[in-house]
């Protein structure tokens, strides 16, 4: 006689049944199990005691002390140097900052990368510095091209105009304006010139 246990043999089977086990063990709420994992992260991550690190400040420029306006041609060529035709004409110097300098210096040059020799005549003056929020016009037709620099030059070439700024009062400025120099075999299209371009090119 077999004792009755109250379970049939199938569901014994059933039970021991890894993949049905594993099924009856996930009947918890999915969600509810996400939850309490995010919680319980929550709860283990410790608190930043760092402080908010401001962003950096951009520095601020100060303001130059002269205001400089060139009056100066952008092109030239060997025709200019030839005839002594020059290549600023007139600069104007504004009193921005410097205060109550006295004496101003000004010395005007030039810079290219094709050779030691710069394209132009190095001129300084000095002048009376204007008054604060004054401006002093110069005529500066002493800056020419020099005429060895540029002779043997065959092709067209970039090159800096240097205004280099100093007064008695210890202010100090550098300002650079771009100009090109044509080729010795080159000449300007220009109203202006053609008088001396026809008078250079005549044999």
């Amino acid at each position: 006689m077999v004792e009755d246990d109250g379970i049939s043999p199938d569901n014994a089977e059933l039970a021991d049944d890894p993949e049905v086990a594993t099924a009856i063990e996930s009947t918890e709420d999915p969600g509810a199990t996400s939850a309490a994992l995010e919680e319980s992260s929550a709860e283990e991550a410790p608190a930043s005691d760092q402080p908010d690190v401001p962003e950096p400040t951009p520095p601020v420029s100060e303001p130059a002390p002269w205001g400089v306006e060139v009056d100066a041609a952008s092109q030239v060529c060997y025709a200019m140097s030839h005839n002594r035709v020059p290549v600023v004409r007139r600069l104007k110097v504004r009193n921005e900052t410097a205060g109550s300098a006295k004496q101003l210096t000004v010395r005007v040059h030039s810079e290219w990368a094709i050779g030691d020799r710069p394209p132009t005549k190095d001129v300084t003056v000095v002048v009376d510095a204007p008054a604060p929020g004054g401006a002093i016009e110069m005529d500066m037709a002493q800056v020419k091209l020099d005429d060895v620099a540029v002779a043997k030059l065959e092709e067209a070439v970039p090159a800096s105009l240097i205004f280099d700024l100093s007064d008695d009062a210890g202010n100090t400025q550098r300002t650079e304006f771009p100009f090109r120099v044509f080729a010795r075999n080159q000449w300007l299209k220009s109203p202006a010139l053609a008088a001396i371009t026809v008078a250079f090119v005549q044999p």
